[in-house]
């Protein structure tokens, strides 16, 4: 049976890669676009997808893509107990250093959405490791009390 010890440091080990496959992905991975390009408008893209322009499609899809994205970073956030601000609070800043990142070495578009949307995956991530944990301690006593029955 693997000890709780070992199993916070798997977790931790999984969320330091992931952050490490972010970070590739979002920043090592491009080519330079010899121009740095910032938007502070808030959901711009879904206004230009509803007024039906096909960049604004494009970019739109693109958030929900972002949230998808920072689904397993909240998820694997390492806590006993997670703490949604904390985990929250963490995923802004990490994807607010993506960006500043991307703008200051013209690696892609520096956008408030990006922020936006990267923080409301980690969140649904979290949200989804406390289902999965509360279903899992309800399981271990359910299995226990038939143990005993």
């Amino acid at each position: 049976m693997i000890s709780k010890d070992q199993v916070s440091k798997i977790e931790l080990a999984l969320f330091i890669a992931y952050c490490f496959f972010i970070l590739w992905y979002t920043v090592l991975s491009r080519e330079p676009t010899g121009r740095r390009i910032i938007v502070f408008e808030l959901f711009w893209s879904y206004k230009k997808w509803f007024l039906g322009e096909y960049h604004g499609q494009a970019e739109a899809i693109q958030n929900i893509e972002n949230i998808l994205f920072f689904i397993p970073y909240g998820f694997l956030f390492p806590s006993n107990r997670k703490k949604w601000r904390r985990v929250v609070f963490c995923a802004a800043l990490f994807s607010v250093l993506i960006e500043l990142i991307q703008y200051t070495f013209m690696l892609g578009w520096c956008e408030v959405d990006d922020v936006i949307s990267n923080t409301i995956g980690a969140g649904i991530g979290m949200w989804l490791f406390l289902i999965a944990r509360n279903l899992h301690q309800k399981r271990n006593v359910q299995g226990k009390e038939s143990e005993q029955g």
